[in-house]
């Protein structure tokens, strides 16, 4: 499989890219995005189907971009890492401010007498993390 790496897939693209036959490829204002070929004997001449992707993608083209698409990525992150899956409740000893459901607690992990502010933004803490106590930590 070819993918250029440097692009946020939508999930309809993900779903494109999934059902991706042998030959075939998706296309992006006129480039190649993603295609099923054999990649020991690379060539794009296996590429028998094209088919166009026709919404807005975002690219990280130059350095600066990693910033500015920072939200974007964190957030498509998050929702591959929590869709389907239940967050562990956060301990009554710390504070919090934003809306629960841009926490994600994964089991194992420990946070106690900190603050979390999902206010503006995103959390997800990995098994076996630990926040430790006073910690602020703003998504």
């Amino acid at each position: 499989m070819f993918i250029v790496p440097n692009f946020f897939p939508s999930d309809e693209v993900l779903k494109q890219i999934k059902e991706l036959q042998p030959g075939e490829a998706l296309v992006y204002e006129n480039e190649v995005l993603v295609a099923n070929i054999n990649m020991d004997n690379f060539s794009l001449n296996q590429i028998s189907k094209m088919t166009d992707i026709h919404e807005k993608l975002f690219f990280i083209e130059k350095p600066t971009d990693i910033f500015s698409y920072n939200d974007k990525a964190i957030d498509f992150d998050f929702k591959l890492l929590t869709e389907g899956r239940q967050s562990q409740e956060l301990s009554s000893t710390n504070g919090f401010i934003g809306e629960k459901e841009n926490l994600f607690i994964e089991e194992g992990a420990m946070v106690e007498f900190s603050t979390l502010n999902c206010k503006t933004g995103k959390i997800y803490t990995g098994k076996n993390a630990e926040i430790m106590e006073d910690s602020n930590i703003r998504g």
